[in-house]
C-alpha cells in the first residue's frame, strides 16, 4: 500500500520522503520490497511532478529513522505531515518472536513523531482484508488525514475495513 499512498499523495501536489526497508525480515515469509522498488516508487511520483526523496531504512532503528527523517526534512524544506504505513503480516502465534515485528515498527514510528515532533500526530492506515475494499480507498484515506480538511483529526486510527471491525 505504500506506493499507492505515495503515489496518491504525488497526484494531489506532495512531495515526498518514500522509504523502505528494502530487505528480508527474519520471521517473515514473504519477500519484503527491494531497493529496485523502492527506486521505482520514487520515479513513478518524479513522473507525478513530486520531488522525492527515496530513504532506504529500517523502522525499528529509531536513531536511524530520526537521522534520515531529519536528512530527507532538510532535503524538502521541512515535513508537514508523516504516514506510519510501515508493517508486516505476521502468521504464527502471537507468543512468538515474529509477534513483535509489527507492533515495534507502530510503537517506534509513534515515540518518534510524539517525542521529536510534537506537531505531527501519527497517522495509521491499517486495512483488514476485506473485499469491498480497494487499496485506493485506504490511499484516499490517507490524503484525508494528511490535507488541510483534517486539521483537527490528530492521534487517532482510522479504519479503513467497510465497517468490518464493528461488525
Amino acid at each position: 500500500m505504500g506506493r499507492g499512498h505515495a503515489l496518491r499523495l504525488a497526484e494531489e501536489g506532495a512531495d515526498l520522503v518514500v522509504a523502505d526497508i528494502c530487505r528480508d525480515v527474519d520471521g517473515v515469509r514473504y519477500p519484503m520490497a527491494r531497493p529496485q522498488d523502492l527506486a521505482d516508487t520514487a520515479r513513478a511520483a518524479e513522473q507525478l511532478g513530486a520531488r522525492v526523496v527515496p530513504v532506504a531504512v529500517d523502522v525499528r532503528d529509531g536513531e536511524r529513522l530520526a537521522t534520515e527523517t531529519a536528512r530527507a526534512a532538510d532535503e524538502l524544506g521541512g515535513l508537514d505531515a508523516a504516514v506510519a504505513n510501515a508493517g508486516v503480516l505476521v502468521t504464527g502465534a502471537w507468543d512468538s518472536p515474529s509477534a513483535g515485528v509489527a507492533t515495534g515498527i507502530e510503537s517506534d514510528l509513534d515515540a518518534l513523531l510524539r517525542t521529536d515532533r510534537p506537531d505531527l500526530a501519527p497517522v495509521y492506515t491499517n486495512a483488514l482484508p476485506v473485499r469491498r475494499v480497494e487499496p485506493i480507498d485506504v490511499s484516499n484515506a490517507v490524503v484525508y488525514l494528511v490535507s488541510d480538511e483534517s486539521r483537527y483529526v490528530t492521534g487517532t486510527q482510522l479504519k479503513v475495513d467497510a465497517g468490518a471491525t464493528i461488525r
